[in-house]
């Protein structure tokens, strides 16, 4: 579970695709902290997480399962769980109220973090070390001061071919960059 709690990396210079970090990231407008500047307020209050995937992103996902919505049991948000059994994989969606970007700021191992722009917003793709068939890999988005956009890549028991991390954490961008590029599309 510690994955699950923890959790929060490929470069693309793709329009929309999460692209890292410049070294000397430009200081935010709004706080202050280097490369966490938004190009505006994106309020999420509202924002249902299964709303966030269409029928054609859980395809590409590859998930079989019906999709569940249920309350994050650390958060305490909604999160949203796009199962594929045939995969082993599971990709959820959380929107996170009362949490700032800070909260996922770069920490000690074995928690690794990387600063990425997702549609222009800074985000921290964040993951701890874990054993082969069990890695997981977060991408949080800070779409408004106090409010993320998560989505998360997570193998619940993968033992037979297990991903590499890096390859769970480009599903994790793909996640985060199909949620909140779906999330925009909304106006």
């Amino acid at each position: 579970m510690l994955l699950v709690t923890v959790l929060a990396g490929c470069s693309s210079s793709d329009v929309g695709a999460p692209t890292t970090q410049s070294t000397t990231p430009p200081m935010s407008s709004t706080t202050g902290e280097p490369g966490l500047d938004r190009p505006r307020e994106l309020k999420i209050d509202s924002v249902r997480p299964c709303e966030l995937f269409t029928a054609e992103n859980r395809e590409e996902f590859k998930t079989d399962r019906p999709v569940k919505e249920t309350k994050d049991s650390y958060f305490q948000t909604q999160v949203c769980h796009f199962l594929g059994r045939a995969e082993m994989m599971t990709i959820s969606v959380n929107i996170l109220l009362g949490y700032d970007m800070s909260y996922f700021a770069p920490t000690q191992p074995p928690v690794h973090t990387r600063l990425l722009r997702v549609h222009g917003f800074p985000a921290y793709e964040v993951y701890v070390d874990s054993e082969p068939g069990r890695a997981g890999c977060a991408v949080n988005i800070g779409v408004a001061q106090g409010q993320v956009l998560r989505a998360q890549a997570a193998e619940p028991g993968r033992y037979e071919n297990p991903l590499p991390q890096e390859e769970v954490c480009r599903r994790a961008r793909r996640a985060a960059d199909l949620a909140f590029g779906n999330l925009l599309a909304r106006g």
